[in-house]
């Protein structure tokens, strides 16, 4: 499955998602937007920054899966933590710093991701790879019988969710800010293990 997400701030700044799982996961994005930074002033001190918890601004990825199976996240923000003046290399840039959180103690797929941001795991800035468990519960639990490769045996999925956030800016640090479209993409690949006899 190949999910692409774009936030598109009132000033330019493009913030790509480009998510891509196996067809055993289900990926919804959550909330009505994806990244939305405040303005920037050009040459300036300021920095914006997206909380975890700004739920009308900050990124959501919800991911349905067996709660038998272990997830590898492996993200790679490219142009080394920085959007681009027209999304090519140049001089100009804005500093960009990627931040990320998952949540999962084993929520029904109809959850949403409110109620996740309480149980959130904030991962360390720039650590580009974590794995943990659909369901930190079912972790704990013995994996499903093997009937499921039987009759019609189907495996209930359970949900974890991302979430993204980060700062951008500041704009003086010598990197030629002029006006324009500043882009970076994301890339986000969620593969999985499964605890399954």
């Amino acid at each position: 499955m190949l999910m692409l997400m774009t936030a598109t701030a009132s000033l330019a700044q493009n913030i790509k998602f480009r998510i891509q799982a196996p067809d055993a996961i289900t990926l919804t994005k959550q909330g009505s937007i994806d990244m939305a930074f405040d303005g920037l002033v050009l040459d300036s001190d300021m920095v914006s920054t997206i909380a975890i918890g700004d739920t009308h601004r900050m990124a959501v990825l919800a991911i349905d899966a067996p709660a038998h199976y272990e997830l590898t996240v492996y993200i790679e923000p490219a142009n080394n933590d920085r959007l681009l003046l027209d999304g090519t290399e140049s001089d100009q840039w804005i500093p960009f710093t990627l931040e990320f959180a998952y949540a999962n103690p084993g929520y029904p797929v109809t959850e949403t991701y409110i109620k996740a941001l309480t149980d959130a795991v904030e991962i360390p800035t720039g650590l580009g790879q974590i794995t943990f468990p659909v369901s930190s519960r079912a972790s704990r639990l013995l994996p499903p019988p093997p009937s499921a490769k039987y009759g019609n045996y189907k495996v209930s999925k359970q949900r974890a969710f991302l979430f993204f956030y980060g700062r951008l800016g500041s704009t003086n640090a010598g990197n030629n800010v002029v006006a324009g479209t500043y882009e970076t993409t994301i890339e986000v690949t969620i593969d999985f293990t499964s605890h399954e006899h």
